[in-house]
């Protein structure tokens, strides 16, 4: 049982920027991240990551990435095989988006969404993508331009070639070191396809939202997920992680503070209407020490969901990546299991695919970063292979993309 490196050339401080992006589909993976000159690259495989290619798709000074994939959203009935990428560009201050084609990895010509002045180089930026159910895609991002903090939001109906400004979920603020996460989603099976969801993270009082959007109206909603306002993250990307299962509600895991012995790992279940609703599941860590990062994601089949949490012997030092299994929804959790096998070091982040099914095969395989070699890693020996139902399978030879079969459906505030 070994750890092995995928990548050897991370930007350093990745914390700090960006989380990475991780998607899979029968026996492709890709990794979205960012190398040592901050340039955008994609990691791709085709046998589940024994072996990959590493192929910049832009060159420039990346300070987010974000990401979704078509078969992510269990609404749709015949997904197809487009993973969408929103990403800021440093260098010349712009949002773009581009998309990849996971049937044969071909990338489209990006797109820039808006292009701002002023943009504060302290890494306090972050973007989101979601592809709803009726196809369109809605992005949603902040931006820092040294004195004020400005969250807008964006819609296309045709892949990306063109975009509309859309209603913004959350109002412009002086900076103050204030930095906002955000993690976009499609909406409830029940809501219009059009519509949207959101769960951000706001630093300045370490409040958790949910937001609906109601595209017929072009208004969001904000429901409180927890508040913390005695807590400041810090401007980290890794205090929380969201994932989906196959009703559509959007599963977020919360870390309540970065190295602390009494700081437990929250789990919430948000059903995303046009104004959420939250449900506190069973916390599934309790005083875990010197905490560093969390990730999460949602097996439809098998209902399970699977978290990771970066904990150890001493934060940002010595510290491995631990597993956690839920088979009831988040109700109870299963015993910690090892899922990095090296000794222990200096990981910052986690990350995995947001969801997974037979009906598309993949990996359940996070990846994580080391701060002290700038390596990205997975663990083959650990990981779970999901086959395809009927045959194939996520390690197998098949390159055959099958159509989805349909999952049905089975307190509100304001931030300022």
């Amino acid at each position: 049982m070994v750890d092995t490196a995928i990548k050897t050339n991370a930007r350093d401080q990745m914390q700090v920027v960006t989380n990475m992006h991780v998607f899979t589909r029968e026996n492709k993976v890709g990794v979205l991240t960012l190398d040592s000159a901050a340039d955008l690259d994609l990691l791709k495989s085709d046998d589940g990551n024994a072996t990959r290619i590493d192929v910049e798709l832009v060159a420039g000074t990346f300070i987010s990435i974000g990401s979704f994939a078509e078969w992510e959203n269990p609404h749709v009935i015949s997904p197809g095989t487009l993973v969408h990428v929103v990403y800021i560009n440093d260098g010349n201050n712009t949002v773009n988006y581009l998309n990849i084609d996971i049937s044969d990895w071909s990338i489209s010509t990006p797109v820039t969404i808006a292009t701002h002045t002023g943009l504060q180089t302290n890494n306090r930026n972050d973007a989101t993508i979601t592809y709803t159910t009726s196809g369109d895609l809605i992005v949603v991002y902040s931006w820092d331009d040294g004195t004020t903090l400005t969250t807008l939001a964006w819609r296309s109906t045709n892949t990306g070639a063109t975009w509309d400004a859309i209603d913004t979920p959350v109002g412009t603020t002086t900076n103050g070191n204030r930095r906002r996460i955000f993690a976009a989603f499609p909406a409830a099976a029940d809501q219009a396809d059009e519509d949207a969801g959101l769960i951000f993270y706001d630093s300045h009082n370490a409040d958790i939202w949910a937001a609906g959007y109601d595209q017929s109206l072009d208004t969001w909603s904000l429901t409180l997920v927890r508040s913390d306002s005695a807590i400041d993250f810090g401007n980290d990307v890794r205090r929380f992680d969201t994932s989906i299962d196959k009703d559509g509600n959007v599963i977020v895991a919360v870390m309540q503070q970065l190295n602390l012995s009494t700081a437990d790992v929250n789990v919430y279940s948000v059903d995303m209407e046009n104004t959420p609703i939250v449900t506190t599941k069973t916390d599934a860590w309790v005083n875990p020490d010197e905490n560093s990062a969390v990730a999460v994601t949602c097996d439809w089949d098998s209902d399970e969901i699977y978290a990771w949490l970066v904990y150890g012997t001493t934060y940002h030092a010595t510290v491995a990546v631990k597993q956690k299994i839920s088979t009831d929804g988040g109700t109870t959790w299963g015993s910690e299991t090892a899922m990095s096998a090296d000794a222990e070091d200096d990981l910052r982040l986690v990350a995995s695919a947001k969801a997974i099914s037979n009906l598309y095969g993949g990996f359940v395989q996070p990846v994580w970063f080391n701060d002290d070699l700038d390596d990205i890693f997975i663990n083959q020996d650990n990981d779970t292979e999901i086959d395809i139902a009927g045959g194939g399978g996520g390690g197998g030879t098949s390159n055959v993309f099958l159509s989805s079969v349909f999952y049905p459906l089975n307190h509100v505030g304001s931030v300022s």
